[in-house]
């Protein structure tokens, strides 16, 4: 039972350890490629050329975790170098590749992506569907600071599409997370979000307040932060505008002009015409006149320059104001205003084109019919439009849901197809593992039955040279007793009538009978000395081990001129041991002999049994090649060795070095039969 809690780690280590892929330690060529398009140094057509050969390399690797990240990092340099279709491209193999996978981190963060894509495009009801979401799934993962960058994107395009209550919950949101992770950057962001749906909505003094709010995360010292003052300063007047302070509303535009230059980045140059545009409108409204054409027409250049058509509507707007309030200059505010309404309707900008509608109705008393009639077309064409967004939108919300209920629900079946797929492995395994017990089993009840066999032809091979014994002694004492009671007395008889000698000892009989009589004695002492030698035991000592070890010992001399000395203790009474302890030890003296004649190209080994008190003690030493322990693995005739010494509960030790010889210690408890 033991070896099966050893052999079930190993067993499932093996099984899921398997089909895995060792790492390479080389960096492969996609992501070579990677770091080749990474690297701002090259131009961005050579950027754009190894970003290519990455992503078609790994369009054809494996769908793993580590191939979607890198997926991701080439998506990114697409985005860097502006190939925005490229990018939409490798995001949309990440996203079905998520799918497949059932990654929804993955998932969330490639719709990011591609809501950015769409935002980009303008193309704002696909950017919101992707957002959404992205939304849903990183609000279950807690990926917070993905999370609040995908509500200010979901902020802003309610914004621009006018659904200024949803910006605001949107925007208090991603707030909420910002301030958890303590990004300042995103709560910055969220803030001036909230506060210009909150402008939108008419509530100007929290939007006031978050402006402000907004302004004080940023630091008049970081060169970084300097373009988002500036960007505060102007929310700030005009919130004080919306509330029709424009005394503190001119304050905070000064303020932020203070020290400017015309910049020349597009962004700050927007901004800066921006302030030039609402610090005239202030300044208009408290009626400063003296500088207030000079302030409109600089920004109405500025923006004609950029071609923004909105702020172009909202300058020619002003203008327009001010020639019919302060120049009485009807025809030019006219001019003006008819201006912003044909760019309005010519961009497809009804808000703007609305403005500029209802200030001509206001200035252009002839024609006021018509741009009423026209005012109320659009207004409702625009309310009708609104609610259908606010419908469609609403809709992408609902079916979003609906997708996410459907992607849980796929991955469930997932979890649980893997979980009975994990469940079957592991009964096949369990399986597999009782059938390798059971044959273990086997396997060690044959070998029980084949040492009970060897015990059993021992015995046989013991008793049989006993009866060969016995019958060798028997015929040698036959023979013994038939040269003593035949020759012997044949021999004796005839020297005995020789005796005649005694009675005739004339010089002739003595010398015809000298010789005869010397023959006969010589025969007699031959025949007695050979007689002799058939009655001597050779086994006298009772003991046939020896004699089985002496004569495999022969034997191996009779096949190597290798040189075979050994030495046995005398006193060890071999027939009073366990067959079994004598068989194991015959064999292992077998085996090592066997592996210095066939390995060591031995010259001289020497074998030792001895005994000491109640153990025996045997040593095997051969003047071989050796062989280094370290890099050569023992064979099956070493572990036999080691197996039958250890069913003996005695110790076997292998002392082996290269071109130093070999030898091996056995000490074993005596066990009498």
């Amino acid at each position: 039972m033991i070896r099966t809690f050893f052999l079930l780690p190993f067993l499932l280590f093996l099984f899921y350890s398997c089909p895995m892929n060792k790492k390479e330690n080389t960096i492969d060529d996609s992501e070579r490629y990677i770091q080749l398009a990474t690297d701002i140094k090259y131009s961005n057509y050579n950027r754009n050329i190894y970003n290519t050969k990455a992503f078609n390399l790994l369009k054809n690797k494996r769908n793993d975790s580590l191939n979607r990240e890198q997926l991701f990092r080439v998506a990114r340099v697409y985005n860097d170098i502006n190939e925005r279709e490229e990018f939409k491209k490798v995001v949309i193999t990440i996203l079905d590749r998520s799918t497949n996978n059932g990654n929804q981190i993955h998932f969330s963060k490639a719709c990011n992506y591609l809501g950015s894509y769409y935002k980009n495009k303008s193309v704002l009801d696909s950017a919101f569907i992707f957002y959404n979401k992205s939304i849903k799934f990183l609000c279950k993962y807690k990926d917070y600071k993905s999370l609040t960058n995908s509500l200010l994107h979901v902020a802003f395009i309610q914004f621009v599409e006018g659904k200024y209550m949803e910006c605001e919950v949107a925007s208090i949101d991603a707030l909420r997370y910002a301030e958890l992770i303590s990004d300042k950057d995103y709560e910055y962001n969220a803030l001036i979000m909230l506060a210009n749906s909150l402008s939108e909505r008419g509530d100007y003094g929290n939007s006031l307040k978050r402006n402000v709010q907004a302004y004080r995360l940023l630091d008049e010292n970081d060169p970084t932060d300097r373009r988002n003052i500036q960007l505060s300063l102007n929310n700030i007047g005009n919130a004080y505008k919306s509330l029709e302070n424009f005394s503190e509303s001119i304050h905070y535009f000064v303020l932020a002009l203070a020290g400017k230059e015309k910049p020349k980045e597009e962004e700050s140059l927007i901004l800066y015409a921006t302030l030039l545009d609402n610090l005239a409108y202030s300044k208009f409204k408290i009626k400063e006149y003296h500088d207030v054409l000079p302030l409109y027409l600089k920004a109405l250049a500025i923006r004609k320059e950029i071609g923004y058509s909105h702020d172009i509507i909202t300058t020619n707007i002003h203008l327009s104001e001010y020639y019919w309030a302060v120049t009485n200059d009807t025809l030019k505010a006219q001019k003006l205003a008819n201006e912003a309404f044909k760019i309005g309707l010519s961009s497809k900008l009804p808000h703007y084109t609305l403005e500029a509608l209802k200030h001509l109705i206001l200035i252009d008393q002839k024609n006021t019919p018509t741009y009423t009639q026209l005012y109320v077309k659009i207004n409702d064409s625009l309310q009708l439009e609104e609610r259908r967004n606010r419908n469609k939108f609403a809709r992408i919300a609902y079916e979003t849901d609906e997708i996410i209920k459907e992607k849980d629900i796929a991955v469930r079946q997932k979890q649980l197809v893997s979980g009975v797929s994990s469940g079957v492995g592991v009964i096949i395994l369990l399986l597999f593992i009782i059938k390798y017990q059971r044959d273990k089993q086997k396997e060690l009840s044959y070998f029980h039955e084949q040492q009970k066999t060897t015990e059993s032809i021992y015995r046989l091979i013991h008793d049989r040279q006993r009866k060969i014994d016995e019958g060798r002694q028997a015929e040698k004492k036959r023979i013994a007793l038939e040269l003593h009671d035949g020759v012997m007395n044949k021999l004796t008889s005839t020297r005995l009538n020789l005796f005649i000698l005694k009675k005739s000892r004339n010089s002739q009989t003595i010398n015809r009978c000298l010789d005869f009589i010397k023959d006969i004695q010589s025969i007699e002492v031959e025949i007695g000395l050979v007689a002799q030698d058939l009655n001597k035991d050779v086994f006298s000592d009772g003991n046939s081990f020896n004699i089985m070890l002496a004569s495999l010992l022969e034997g191996f001399k009779e096949i190597t001129e290798c040189n075979i000395h050994h030495q046995i203790d005398k006193t060890i009474d071999w027939e009073n041991l366990e067959p079994a302890m004598k068989m194991n030890l015959y064999r292992v003296i077998q085996e090592a002999i066997h592996n210095c004649i066939k390995y060591a190209n031995a010259q001289n080994i020497y074998i030792t049994i001895l005994k000491k008190a109640k153990t025996i003690s045997i040593k095997l030493v051969d003047d071989g090649i050796g062989f280094d322990k370290k890099q050569i693995n023992p064979g099956a005739g070493i572990k036999n060795m080691k197996d039958r010494i250890e069913s003996l509960s005695g110790k076997i030790h292998i002392r082996a070095k290269k071109d130093s010889g070999t030898s091996i210690s056995i000490t074993l408890s005596i066990v009498e039969s």
